[in-house]
């Protein structure tokens, strides 16, 4: 059985199904390991694919950090496979995806992070390459990122490639930020995990992206969900007023039965370095 740390005690009672799956495992973990192993296979075709492409590639969130630092790999949910390319790679990643078979729902734009690609009896592929809609991702920064990756140790092809914790960190922090906080507690114990195997990557974590970027932020926020994680805020430069104010908010609304869409919209726009953009990208998208 694996040990989890505690969760806030309003977001324990609200993913208490989700929680107590971890705790107490049973045909929920067979069903993890089945629905792991079918993925690997997936990432195993699409990275000899990339590389037959000399396409550079990172696998991001579930799959990667179940591999990565979760105990158990086979607990860690997920829902679909995050694969980062780097930006001038990305139509020729899109290529290689609609030859092993995969296809879009719908005709992607420019404004999502990432387009989504299907294929029946397999995982869907999220392909990424940009960080965030509204603030800047300078190709340089997201290639950088690519660059960071690293074998997962227990893949002995050395296929499956995951960002270095650092950068990996950094970016589970700006995703939820993305999200406006409205998640599960996964996220949370993903960077308790993180921090628990790789603890000397946080202070790199914490400078990879632009200091203005809500990754400090992010970080603050998951202390709020796993007080275990309270003890890496020493680490933090001390929050702006902003930050405490908006912190104030996303404790009350956790305890108060979660942050709606309206609240995590309004933190998006409170926590971005570019409040006026990112007000105005989410009114263009959802106007």
């Amino acid at each position: 059985m694996m040990e989890i740390p505690g969760v806030r005690q309003s977001q324990a009672r609200r993913y208490a199904e989700e929680l107590a799956g971890l705790s107490a495992p049973g045909r929920g973990a067979s069903a993890g390991r089945l629905r792991l192993l079918r993925a690997l296979d997936q990432v195993d075709e699409l990275g000899a694919a990339f590389a037959a492409e000399g396409i550079g590639w990172v696998l991001v969130k579930g799959v990667g950090l179940s591999l990565s630092v979760w105990p158990d790999p086979f607990l860690r949910s997920f829902s679909d496979l995050d694969v980062f390319v780097v930006p001038s790679r990305f139509a020729a990643a899109v290529l290689v995806l609609a030859r092993l078979g995969y296809h879009t729902a719908e005709i992607p734009d420019d404004s999502q992070v990432h387009w989504t690609f299907y294929r029946d009896d397999s995982s869907p592929v999220e392909l990424h390459h940009v960080f965030s809609r509204e603030f800047g991702s300078p190709p340089s920064l997201v290639e950088r990122f690519v660059a960071t990756g690293v074998p997962v140790p227990s893949d002995e092809t050395g296929v499956l490639r995951v960002p270095d914790p650092a950068a990996h960190l950094a970016y589970v922090l700006l995703h939820a930020y993305n999200h406006g906080f409205q998640l599960s507690p996964g996220w949370a114990l993903d960077v308790f995990f993180m921090l628990e195997r790789h603890p000397e990557c946080l202070a790199a974590a914490l400078a990879f992206f632009p200091r203005e970027w809500p990754v400090c932020l992010g970080l603050r926020v998951a202390a709020l969900v796993v007080p275990a994680l309270a003890d890496a805020l020493g680490a933090v430069p001390a929050p702006t007023l902003r930050e405490r104010a908006l912190l104030r908010v996303i404790a009350l609304r956790f305890d108060r039965g979660g942050l709606s869409t309206v609240d995590s919209a309004l933190l998006r726009v409170l926590g971005s370095p570019t409040p006026l953009t990112t007000l105005g990208s989410m009114v263009s998208r959802y106007g």
